[in-house]
């Protein structure tokens, strides 16, 4: 359920497919669609966007821009950083360029924590136990930047917040990290080998792509009933409500 109310919250129509999932038998989209920053009204709402505006906490660019869009009750300049960031929320980057995203973000809270006096210490991550890497300066924080090596990214020094993440959740992370040591994968990345790959794709890519059009049908088949009736309903209902239009 967890997966499947996941998979729901982050659909987005024509983009992730024409047919919303289900939970619970009952259908839904991104609800940024309808109001991505939703207000509660008998408190203040700390409103945070990743895309630079008027919430309180978002990225803050350098240029100044006097344009500025409202969509869906979230505030977003016109800029071309925030028009890189629109393209990698909708085509994800390599991992380097997604882990400098979550920095930032990490740093946009700090910054909003400082602004209002809500921080009682110069840095938040100094209230974890003491790691193997010595505590961080506040500057270290703001100026950490990601070293490859041997082709994977390193993690830097702010990261000692992962020795403390639950046992089976760490492991899962490290896992997902290890690349492949084997034969296979060794003789794959061969140059050689590499560009005879991209050589042959005019003539693969087709086959491919055969082969997963029939993996997809065969594993839609099961929902197709259910499906045919959801667009035969939304179809009923827009029918009704373009002949009631006409007729007013």
């Amino acid at each position: 359920e967890l997966i499947q109310a996941n998979v729901c919250s982050t659909f987005i129509p024509v983009y992730c497919g024409l047919i919303p999932p289900s939970l619970q038998g009952v259908r839904y989209v991104d609800g940024g669609i309808s109001d991505n920053l939703p207000l509660y009204e008998l408190k203040n709402t700390i409103t945070v966007s990743p895309f630079s505006g008027e919430s309180d906490i978002c990225p803050q660019d350098s240029s100044t821009n006097i344009h500025e869009l409202r969509v869906t009750n979230t505030s977003i300049q016109f800029n071309l950083r925030n028009l890189y960031r629109l393209s990698k929320a909708l085509f994800p980057p390599e991992p380097g360029v997604l882990r400098e995203m979550c920095k930032q973000g990490y740093r946009d809270g700090l910054r909003f924590l400082r602004r209002n006096g809500l921080l009682n210490r110069p840095n938040p991550l100094l209230a974890l136990p003491p790691a193997h890497s010595p505590p961080l300066k506040d500057e270290d924080v703001e100026d950490a930047q990601v070293a490859p090596v041997d082709g994977h990214v390193q993690p830097s020094r702010e990261d000692p917040i992962l020795d403390h993440l639950p046992s089976r959740l760490n492991e899962a992370l490290l896992e997902a990290c290890i690349e492949p040591k084997d034969l296979l994968t060794t003789f794959s990345n061969m140059l050689p080998v590499r560009l005879a790959t991209a050589m042959m794709v005019p003539y693969t890519l087709p086959l491919e792509s055969a082969v997963s059009f029939t993996i997809r049908l065969l594993e839609w088949l099961p929902d197709v009933p259910e499906d045919i009736r959801w667009m035969k309903e939304q179809t009923g209902s827009l029918c009704q409500y373009l002949v009631m239009r006409a007729k007013r």
